[in-house]
């Protein structure tokens, strides 16, 4: 609060992350990056015995290796200027690493005029970070490319080299991989839980389609993604008087304008974009050009055409509806707002079709797929993004009006945005294909319109008609939300050092919380309620997670006593580690996970048991249980007492399904330890 942290935060108990080492497992780094400044900080750890390859030393970023023998076997070698080099020329993994460990970097709210103020900082802002590029772009689209050989050597290279945390923003799908034993980050990170070092993964971006999460080993906290209380929004008005009038109303706004569609005569549309238009501010490429970002003049209204009737001559109407380059006839284009749809083409590329048939601005409308989900972009010509429902208002507005005319305004921050947060529709969802037996993903972090450090090796977006360099850049995916909880690890492995991986798993997915900012379940982009399926234990609480009360730990012979359990034979697993399987390896069901999940109940009962470790003061817990619709749970005992810290107690649900009123299909209730202070929660997930 006004640029102080309290002194309870976990931030500050934590010494924000100290010399806690993070190992980033991405695109590489940008070393020059601000956000890996190394000013006030001490000497390198003794322990950690990384390096940096082809690249200076020093004491924030104190590793950078590259791996690129597995991609080069696949596809063969890479261009000379990236190939020996751990630089980012993507901009993925210095985006990444600085949101988990990157430095306070003030400069960010200069480059990047919606941050409002203030500093760019990673989750442990004192850590040390490493990075390791696994992954590559790749020549003609620029899409990262990771070849499950480097992943698993930068994984083994991160052990080795005495990585704290190991966060990894990539994932493979669930349909590519028929086991835990098939899943390279699966079998790597296996390695570095066994050695004490906790692993954070994404669980994909193929929402939301039901089944497809990623990383789905109970071993790895997998992440998925929700949109915070800033946005980037307009406001709905009636005129342009009015919207101006209102434009420095918004609680908890800034002072800059906002972005809106002002539709003379019609339904003023709320829309989304980046701010990076500045009237005082010319970006200069490295070659020499000069952008302005200025935004459309202020009171000046333009015509609005739909992109399918702007149409060039030798185009099709549905690469016109998509703005494909080259498809928009200039003479109808010229000095107008084109309505664009999303899909068949990159966001960026649109806006460059309409800049090159002369348009003043673009209006970018969700498909029907896509929906209500809204993302800021960097565009290269003033423009904003609207959901499907309000462009069926904007094309009916431009259809039914003889001159449609309006204005596009620049941007501005709202926040407190409320509800918050609010799931990603593009974030993977359950149930866990490979293991129905363990709930993913675990949690949900933040992971929409993230701003942090970028790569000034290539253009922002990638394309070659963009030159534009962004030291600091917005982006979305689970790719995002996966470090952010992973500088919530670093902190934790300062506050608590002799806790294990599952220990700091447990403590962050048991003070989760599952109410936004209204107090009402999160919801979806389309606010329909959403469920464990889509954020696990619920949104990560850091502040809670550093004094959980209880915690759900579990050890390596656990983990083996689970694959014996599956069905694993010895070759599946000895990929992870040599061990004879049990005669009577305990149920599946009962791996000592933070979640409870039953996923055959059938028309019988099942019971479950679960052990937990008091890890605060003497203290009695009573069960509190929300029972799945359909479905009967018993807990025994209910009440639990513990007289001192690291004491364990064993406990039982049994649950049972209602005879008059069977589940169909997955039912969704909690299990909750409360001692007056503590709330140890746990979703519990159950199929008939």
């Amino acid at each position: 609060m006004n640029g102080l942290v309290p002194k309870q935060t976990l931030w500050t108990k934590a010494r924000f992350g100290e010399d806690v080492i993070i190992a980033n497992l991405d695109s590489g780094v940008w070393p020059e990056s601000e956000s890996f400044r190394d000013e006030g900080m001490g000497p390198i750890p003794t322990a950690w015995k990384g390096i940096c390859q082809n690249e200076h030393d020093q004491r924030k970023l104190i590793g950078a290796r590259y791996f690129h023998k597995g991609r080069e076997a696949i596809a063969g070698p890479l261009n000379s200027t990236s190939s020996n080099s751990p630089r980012d020329t993507g901009g993925h993994g210095t985006h990444t690493l600085s949101i988990a460990g990157g430095a306070f970097a003030p400069s960010a709210a200069a480059f990047i005029s919606f941050a409002g103020g203030g500093s760019a900082k990673g989750g442990a802002p004192r850590a040390r970070v490493a990075a390791y590029k696994v992954c590559w772009p790749e020549a003609e689209s620029g899409l990262l490319t990771c070849s499950s050989a480097d992943i698993l050597a930068g994984i083994l290279s991160a052990v080795r080299d005495g990585a704290d945390v190991i966060s990894i923003s990539a994932s493979t799908s669930p349909t590519e991989v028929a086991s835990l034993a098939d899943d390279v980050i699966a079998v790597g990170s296996f390695r570095a839980v066994k050695n004490g070092i906790a692993v954070v993964a994404s669980a994909g971006n193929l929402g939301p389609m039901a089944g497809t999460v990623a990383n789905n080993a109970p071993w790895v906290i997998t992440v998925a993604a929700s949109a915070m209380d800033r946005d980037w929004a307009s406001y709905v008005c009636f005129n342009e008087d009015q919207c101006l009038k209102n434009m420095g109303k918004t609680h908890g706004s800034t002072t800059k304008p906002s972005t809106l569609i002002v539709l003379v005569g019609g339904e003023n549309i709320k829309g989304s974009n980046v701010a990076q238009y500045k009237s005082d501010w010319t970006l200069i490429s490295p070659k020499g050009k000069s952008y302005s970002l200025d935004s459309l003049p202020k009171g000046k209204l333009y015509p609005f055409i739909s992109s399918k009737e702007a149409k060039s001559a030798n185009a099709s109407s549905e690469q016109a509806k998509y703005c494909m380059v080259g498809s928009l006839h200039p003479k109808k284009v010229k000095g107008k707002i084109v309505v664009c749809t999303r899909g068949n083409s990159a966001v960026v590329e649109k806006g460059e079709a309409v800049k090159l048939a002369g348009g003043a601005g673009m209006v970018l409308v969700n498909n029907a797929t896509t929906g209500d989900d809204l993302t800021a972009f960097f565009h290269v010509l003033p423009a904003t993004h609207i959901s499907y429902s309000d462009g069926l208002k904007l094309l009916s507005y431009i259809q039914s009006n003889e001159l449609p005319v309006g204005c596009i305004l620049p941007p501005k921050v709202e926040l407190h945005k409320r509800p918050s947060p609010v799931m990603a529709d593009f974030s993977s969802q359950g149930p866990n294909k490979i293991t129905p037996e363990i709930l993913k993903p675990d949690i949900t972090a933040p992971g929409v319109n993230i701003v942090a450090a970028f790569t000034e090796g290539v253009g922002s977006t990638g394309y070659d008609f963009d030159m534009r360099r962004f030291p600091f850049y917005v982006q979305s995916g689970t790719s995002m939300s996966c470090p952010h909880v992973s500088g919530i690890v670093a902190l934790l492995k300062n506050v608590h050092p002799d806790w294990s991986p599952s220990a700091i798993k447990s403590a962050i997915m048991t003070t989760a919380r599952v109410q936004d900012n209204k107090g009402e379940s999160i919801k979806n982009t389309s606010l329909a309620k959403a469920t464990p399926f889509n954020y696990g234990s619920g949104h990560v609480w850091p502040n809670r997670a550093m004094d959980p009360g209880l915690i759900y730990d579990t050890n390596i012979t656990d983990y083996l006593n689970f694959l014996c359990a599956i069905g694993y034979n010895s070759s599946q697993i000895a990929v992870f580690e040599f061990y004879s399987c049990p005669s009577n390896p305990p149920a599946p069901e009962d791996l000592n996970y933070p979640s409870i999940t039953v996923p055959n109940l059938g028309s019988g009962s099942i019971t479950v048991t679960r052990r937990v470790k008091n890890v605060g003061a003497p203290s009695t817990y009573m069960a509190r249980v929300r029972s799945p619709k359909g479905v009967s749970v018993l807990v025994d005992p209910e009440r639990i007492t513990f007289e001192k810290i690291d004491e364990e107690k064993v406990f039982q649900i049994v649950l049972r399904q209602k005879v008059r009123k069977p589940i169909k299909d997955y039912a969704f209730g909690s299990l909750t330890w409360y001692d007056g202070k503590h709330l140890v929660r746990s979703p519990i997930v159950v199929k008939s």
